[in-house]
């Protein structure tokens, strides 16, 4: 209508909370507070680890019992060694010396490949007689040989120390008896390459698996995580709380 002036929009003013405001649902907000926030800062953590420390003791106590108590139950391994020296024969010059060596570093790399063969562990299988298999001995020896040496190093494990000592003898020389075989001699005396035992495997007087102290470390380590992380819900728990 003339004369008249239309209602002018309102505006609406949005002012920022101060502290001691109330949000949507009523609650006081108090400075430095957000809404919804569960963020456990470094300095609340530490806070509640200083008051929870005797949890977190308590919890790599445990770990550490627990550790050593794994390793006592746990079946024992004992590992024993034993070691062949391969060498060619009739090297008479400088050249041939060479040569032989390098053909018998060639032929440990070979023998060492065949070592576990059901041909070198057959015989020894029959040898310790009952339920021992070249099947199962293959499980518990092994045959290396370092790289550019003439050396093969005969590994066997048991549950027994003196069983593991005698299986890596065993091996070792079974592996001595085939090599002339192999060669095409009558007798290890005449094969042009000989492999010597050089190093008879001695009875193991500890075990080698399982390691007490790596048992103990785990139970240790995983025990303080534990324990990390019960005070870090816990600190979580009073910061809601206090909100």
């Amino acid at each position: 209508m003339p004369g008249t002036t239309a209602p002018r929009g309102r505006r609406t003013v949005h002012r920022s909370r101060r502290p001691g405001a109330t949000g949507p649902n009523g609650a006081v907000l108090r400075p430095g507070h957000r809404e919804g926030g569960t963020t456990v800062t470094l300095a609340r953590f530490l806070k509640a680890l200083r008051r929870l420390w005797p949890i977190v003791l308590i919890t790599t106590g445990l770990g550490l019992a627990l550790g050593f108590g794994s390793a006592m139950i746990m079946p024992k391994s004992y590992e024993a060694q034993s070691t062949i020296f391969v060498n060619v024969s009739d090297s008479e010059t400088v050249q041939d010396l060479q040569m032989g060596e390098q053909f018998a570093q060639a032929r440990a790399a070979s023998y060492a490949a065949i070592g576990t063969s059901s041909r070198v562990l057959g015989p020894l299988a029959e040898e310790l007689g009952g339920d021992v298999t070249a099947s199962s001995l293959g499980s518990q020896v092994t045959v290396t040989n370092s790289p550019n040496t003439a050396v093969i190093t005969v590994t066997a494990t048991d549950g027994h120390p003196e069983r593991a000592a005698e299986i890596a003898n065993g091996a070792a020389q079974s592996l001595v008896d085939t090599s002339a075989e192999l060669e095409g001699a009558e007798d290890a005396d005449s094969s042009p390459v000989k492999l010597n035992l050089m190093e008879e495997a001695a009875v193991p007087s500890s075990p080698s698996a399982p390691s007490t102290s790596m048992n103990m470390l785990v139970g240790a380590v995983v025990g303080l995580l534990i324990g990390l992380l019960v005070v870090l819900a816990r600190a979580g728990t009073t910061r809601r709380a206090d909100a």
